[in-house]
């Protein structure tokens, strides 16, 4: 419910920049295009990452049930409290995910999505 929301919330306390985002994964090799630069703020402590993301087009979300660019998002947030280089130049991918919740956005308006994480 809202009220686990707001917990974790809380948690998230430290700002994190989508330049600096963009930056850690350019330095393993992930470019990501405009229309994929989706994440418009995103916060992390305490063991936990969250964050907004925004559409970056109209119609986005009938591409596919769960756009592309949203899963790559949200897996860039949850790993927020990790963004140190890796030594050997490897991404830091999930390999399995124990739960993801979506609720379907309106086609007719902007969008959003929450993405929280544990570390």
């Amino acid at each position: 419910g809202r009220g686990a929301a707001e917990t974790l919330e809380q948690r998230a306390t430290v700002a994190v920049e989508r330049a600096l985002v963009l930056e850690r994964l350019a330095a393993v090799r992930i470019h990501w295009g405009p229309r994929w630069h989706w994440m418009h703020d995103a916060r992390c402590g305490d063991g936990v990452s969250i964050g907004t993301l925004l559409a970056t087009y109209s119609g986005a979300h009938a591409l596919a049930p769960l756009h592309p660019a949203l899963l790559d998002n949200g897996f860039a947030i949850s790993q927020l409290g990790s963004l140190s280089d890796p030594d050997d130049g490897t991404p830091r991918l999930p390999f399995a995910v124990e739960r993801l919740r979506w609720w379907r956005a309106d086609p007719l308006a902007p969008s959003a999505a929450s993405v929280v994480g544990r570390r």
